[in-house]
């Protein structure tokens, strides 16, 4: 039984990087600033390519948006699960696990005005900083301004508002700290 598990573990990562080699030239050409052995699922939509830059051995798995009207910065061996969303100016730092469903939005609206609908008063950028070595869990939502410092835990389906020390668990809506990784 065993022996099965480990045999399709093989075939599956097996067919994973072929699938990936086969791909890249094509993807290389689509995303300039992309490095060997990153594989981006066909079934993913990536607004704005040539503002995405991609590190080597990154995963974007099927149904994930990324909207890289401005600047998006994924570094190595990065992992990010099905349905997630980017958006906004995001640099996301080495062996990160972005979980399913995540939404990374680094936009808002202004609203200051009340005589001009919120829609007509245009948007802003906040910039979102992943440290290395972040696991967000499903679900959850970041958003602009935010810094998670590195080997951070963002429980699923939480929200973060302000920054996350490093190696710290948070959770909650909004969230809050756990406990320390320490």
């Amino acid at each position: 039984m065993e022996s099965n598990k480990k045999l399709d573990n093989y075939i599956f990562w097996g067919k994973r990087y072929l699938f990936a080699f086969i791909l890249y030239p094509y993807q290389k050409i689509r995303y300039r600033k992309m490095r060997f052995g990153s594989f981006i699922s066909l079934k993913s939509t990536i607004h704005c390519p040539r503002s995405l830059s991609i590190g080597k051995m990154v995963e974007i798995w099927h149904n994930s948006i990324i909207w890289a009207g401005s600047n998006v910065v994924i570094e190595d061996y990065v992992q990010i699960n099905p349905f997630s969303f980017i958006s906004g100016n995001v640099h996301i730092g080495k062996f990160c696990l972005i979980g399913p469903g995540v939404k990374i939005i680094g936009g808002t609206h202004n609203f200051n005005q009340l005589d001009v609908p919120i829609r007509y008063q245009g948007s802003k950028l906040q910039d979102i900083i992943i440290e290395d070595d972040v696991w967000i869990g499903a679900g959850a939502i970041i958003l602009g301004g935010v810094r998670i410092g590195k080997g951070s835990i963002v429980a699923a389906g939480s929200v973060v508002t302000k920054d996350v020390k490093e190696m710290t668990i948070v959770g909650g809506v909004p969230a809050k700290k756990i406990k320390s990784r320490h």
